[in-house]
Parts: C-alpha cells; sequence; structure tokens
C-alpha cells in the first residue's frame, strides 16, 4: 500500500499520427481537443479524487506542450525525453528524472498514454492492474491472448497481425505497485533484443508474472489516436452536452431544445436559405417548427470545428490564411442575396441591434456579483491603462455609432448572425466550411443583417480570442478600480491574428474601423448571458472596455 503521493505518468513524446495531423496539425499526442479540452485535461479528470504527482513526458512540440501545461488547473511536470525512440526508452527516461525528483517506494505508478481516456483505473484494487477491451479487429493495438486462468500468455505488437476472431488489447492504462521493480525490468528491456516487441511490453510481461495482479475490462475506453475512434468518439460526446437535446444517428443529428424561440429561428433561417447557399450547411432531413417541441434533423459533418483547431492545432499561416480566404469567400457569396428595403427600416433594425441591445444587456449586468468596479462612476484601470467605465460609455455610445456611421446602411444581406469559430466546421484537407447554429434573428429579419456583424463575429474569435474565454482560459484579477486579466494565448496565435487583421483589411478596407467597433459591441452585450461564470463575465467586460476605447479612439 502506498505511503508516498502516487505517481501518474502520461506519455507524450510522440505527435499525432499522419492522419490526424491535417485536421490538428502536429501536435503532440496530450493536446488532441476533445469535447473542447485538452486530451490530458480529460486523463487528470479521471484521476482528480486521488493526491498524485503527475508527469508528462515530452518530445517533439514540446515548447507548446509546456505552454499548454502552464494554463492548466492541476500542476503538472514536464519530463525532456528528448532522443527516446521507443515508448519503453519514453516511460524508462521518465521514471528516471522522477527518481531524481522523489523516491518510487511506497508508492503506485499509473500510466496512462496520452491519446487515451479510460475508467476504471485501479483505486481500491489492492494488486497491480491493466485494463482491457475485447476489440473485433485488434490489428492498431497491442494485443494479448491469456491463460486458462485469465492472465496475460503472449503479448503482440500493433500493427504486426491480423487476427480473424475477437481479440483482448491494451486500452493504455496500466497500475504499478512495485515501480521501481518494473523500471529495473524495463531498463533491462530497453537494452534488449526483441525487435519484435516494444520494451514497455516486454518489461510489463515479466513485471506481472512476479506481482499479483488483476485484469480490469474498461468500462469506458476513449480512443482518441486514430483518425476514425477519434470522429466516432467526438460523435458520441455529443449525446451528452447539456445546452441542447442532441441525438446522433449513423449519419444524421437531431437536434430539440427547450429554448424553442431560439430553435424556430434557427430551423427558419435554414429554410428560408438560398438554395444556392446550400453548400455551406448541412443537409436538412427533416424538422418540426411547432412551438411547443421543435426539433431538426440534419446531415451530421464531422469536420472539427474551428475553435478546437484555433486554440489546440498546430497548422501553419499558410493553411490559416486559407481558412480565412474561405471564410471571406463565403461571406462574399452571402452578400450576392440582398434585401432592398426601406432605409429608415434598416437604420432601426440597426439601432435595435447595436445600440438598443447593448444598453438593455449592459443595465441586465449592472448588479451582477463580481461586476461593481465596471459600473462605478468615472474611470476603470484595465492591465494598466485606464478606460471609461460603463456608465460613460453609455453616455457616450449613440454619438460613437453615429460618429462612426454604423447605423447607416442601404441594404441587407444574408448573414449567419453567429459566425464565431464554435459554429464553423471546417475541412482542412479541402478548405470546406460548413455552418452551424445560426441565429436566425436580426431584429425582424431571418436571415438578412448587416454581413459587418458576421465579420465582427469572426474577428471576436480571433483577436478577442472568445473561445479561449468560453473555455475558461484565462486569468483575471479585480479589484475596486483594478483590473488585470490574460488569455492563454502564445505568439502563434498572435501571428494568426495579424494575419486575420492583414486579409480583412484586404478584403474589407472601408469596414474595418466598424468591425472592430462591432466586436467591442459584441463582448459589452454579452456579460449577462454567462452569469454561471464571474471570472468569465469580468473577463469579457475588461474585453469590451479595452476594445470600445480602441475603436472609439480610431475614429
Amino acid at each position: 500500500m502506498a505511503t508516498n503521493e502516487d505517481i501518474l505518468l502520461v506519455p507524450s513524446a510522440v505527435l499525432v499520427p499522419d492522419e490526424l495531423k491535417f485536421d490538428l496539425g502536429p501536435i503532440a499526442t496530450a493536446m488532441i481537443p476533445f469535447d473542447g479540452k485538452p486530451a490530458i485535461e480529460h486523463i487528470a479528470a479521471e484521476y482528480e479524487e486521488h493526491d498524485m504527482d503527475l508527469y508528462v513526458a515530452g518530445d517533439e512540440q514540446i515548447e507548446k506542450l509546456a505552454s499548454m501545461l502552464d494554463r492548466l488547473d492541476r500542476e503538472w511536470t514536464l519530463l525532456d525525453v528528448s532522443g527516446t525512440t521507443s515508448l519503453g526508452e519514453t516511460v524508462a527516461d521518465s521514471l528516471s528524472q522522477i527518481a531524481d525528483r522523489r523516491s518510487l517506494d511506497d508508492a503506485d505508478l499509473y500510466i496512462n498514454f496520452a491519446d487515451t481516456i479510460v475508467s476504471p483505473v485501479g483505486y481500491g484494487v489492492d494488486a497491480s492492474t491493466v485494463s482491457c477491451s475485447e476489440v473485433s479487429h485488434a490489428y492498431r493495438w497491442t494485443s494479448f491472448s491469456k491463460t486458462d486462468d485469465g492472465e496475460i500468455d503472449s503479448i503482440t505488437e500493433k500493427f504486426s497481425r491480423v487476427f480473424d476472431s475477437p481479440r483482448n488489447v491494451f486500452t493504455g492504462q496500466f497500475k504499478l505497485t512495485a515501480p521501481a521493480d518494473y523500471w529495473t525490468l524495463l531498463k533491462a528491456a530497453c537494452g534488449g533484443d526483441d525487435g519484435k516487441l516494444d520494451p514497455f511490453y516486454v518489461a510489463l510481461q515479466s513485471y506481472l508474472s512476479n506481482q499479483p495482479s488483476q485484469l480490469l475490462e474498461a468500462d469506458r475506453w476513449v480512443d482518441i489516436g486514430h483518425l476514425d475512434t477519434y470522429y466516432q468518439n467526438k460523435r458520441d460526446s455529443l449525446n451528452v452536452r447539456e445546452f441542447n437535446s442532441i441525438d446522433v444517428a449513423t449519419n444524421t443529428i437531431t437536434k430539440s431544445s427547450e429554448d424553442s424561440d431560439t430553435l424556430r429561428n434557427e430551423i427558419s433561417w435554414f429554410k428560408k436559405l438560398p438554395k444556392q447557399l446550400r453548400p455551406y450547411i448541412p443537409q436538412i432531413y427533416d424538422y418540426s417548427d411547432s412551438y411547443v417541441d421543435p426539433s431538426i434533423t440534419m446531415e451530421y459533418i464531422g469536420y472539427p470545428t474551428l475553435s478546437d483547431i484555433y486554440i489546440y492545432g498546430s497548422h501553419g499561416l499558410h493553411l490559416w490564411s486559407n481558412i480565412y480566404s474561405s471564410l471571406f469567400t463565403l461571406l462574399e457569396r452571402f452578400q450576392e442575396f440582398q434585401l432592398e428595403t426601406d432605409p429608415a427600416e434598416i437604420t432601426e433594425t440597426l439601432e435595435e441591434m447595436y445600440y438598443e441591445k447593448t444598453v438593455n444587456r449592459l443595465r441586465r449586468a449592472e448588479g451582477m456579483a463580481g461586476l461593481d468596479p465596471f459600473f462605478e462612476p468615472g474611470e476603470i484601470t484595465v492591465n494598466g491603462e485606464t478606460y471609461p467605465t460603463v456608465p460613460a460609455i453609455l453616455d457616450i455610445l449613440r454619438d460613437t455609432l453615429t460618429e462612426s456611421c454604423l447605423l447607416e446602411r442601404d441594404r441587407l444581406s444574408v448573414i449567419h448572425g453567429d459566425l464565431c469559430f464554435p459554429n464553423v466546421l471546417f475541412d482542412v484537407r479541402n478548405n470546406i466550411p460548413k455552418l452551424i447554429d445560426p441565429r436566425g434573428a436580426f431584429g425582424p429579419h431571418t436571415i438578412y443583417g448587416d454581413y459587418r456583424y458576421d465579420l465582427a463575429k469572426l474577428r471576436h474569435s480571433v483577436s478577442g480570442h472568445y473561445e479561449f474565454i468560453i473555455n475558461d482560459l484565462f486569468d483575471v484579477s479585480v479589484s475596486e478600480e483594478q483590473v488585470s486579466f490574460e488569455t492563454h494565448t502564445d505568439p502563434v496565435h498572435d501571428r494568426r491574428e495579424e494575419l486575420f487583421d492583414d486579409q480583412l483589411a484586404q478584403e474589407y478596407p472601408e469596414d474595418v474601423q466598424d468591425v472592430k467597433l462591432l466586436e467591442s459591441l459584441l463582448y459589452l452585450s454579452m456579460v449577462p448571458l454567462h452569469s454561471d461564470s464571474t471570472q468569465r463575465q469580468q473577463c469579457m467586460l475588461a474585453t469590451g472596455i479595452e476594445k470600445f476605447a480602441a475603436a472609439r479612439g480610431d475614429l
């Protein structure tokens, strides 16, 4: 029984396989995005009720991995295992570095592969454990046969043999109650000449033959290390989200919601979208726009969201240039379909969306917990710079909108209405965007609105770091008159922001300042919608105040 804190080791020395690199970029396996978080956060959640020292072994992309680990809630130690050429060498090098930091005695060692999420993890079992599962096609996984007593007999390396019957495979989670003994065996295995089997498993088989052990059938095994299993598990995860009721069939997705008005607006948008623009959306198979139980059934699209690609992916700027160009081309196509109506009616709609909504939302936010400093008369300091507080912004808002000519437009065109990165599915291989979750309402209009609004939504994802904020990837501190906040971006994101603004200026040179002002209004008006997180609201409000001042200063 362990008396020291136990050890969790996550080997992540290699990058995702080639089949996933085009979708995610060349990232370390611990960084694979799944359900809004990197794989390592899901792994940590399986062990959160158990105190232990946390270690990640990295090699390729280690600087990006280090940057991500610094931003996580739990404290991880990153081990540099550069130069290792096998799983066994990676684990052996890791254990050597861990042993330099602490004793391996009187502790259990948990090893969890970086691209797999497994439960249970062996708590409460007074023996070493090996997580396993029986699969029909075991070729891609390291597998094993069992003796009549239920113990591991022979082990077969992955990609080395095709079996014509179901076989037990290692799911990638192990608990070793005598880590020092395993380390000794592993060092010997790494120096051996058994080229058919990774030293990790050579040592494991020797270790288990001399230690009390138990095979644990995995109740839950989420393998996100292969292209097909990654997308299959992403599809399965849709069924457990809380914001909507979503039922995923083989190739369709049926969506329903308690917020019937919002879903009915979305359905109406899909119904009214011109057929020439339908290649940009999933195919719609069925819908009910009843007031009681609205629902819509559409094609399931397996592309990753741009939010996952932006936060966790590692694509080069040339690919991001293609992504931005595809989005701008999409918006140009949308603008070909226009609604010509009375200019006074358009101004009324824009005033409702840009002035009245902002004022009403900020008044809703006033008095909410933790936001008082933003609503005090006078000024507030945000990240070392002094800005007017919300009351002062409200005093000058109408004049600012008038001065900017933001309320002047002679026609409306088709817009999405919520064109932020979580609502864009993107096939990086073929530069194909698919749009989901349209707003379906811009004032009194369903599909028509101000294209600058869609541009502002895109910019608030890129330069406003909206996805970082809604995923709580930020730090914020608020005192009486001081606010400091920082989103967990890195220099790669900075270069993507610069690229977006360069392309925005090329495509829409006359609209850049309007887009920046609209982006600030988006942040100011979204605050009351996020009452579940005071810190998120503080970060959004601070962002809006900064951006409003910058946009107003450019007028």
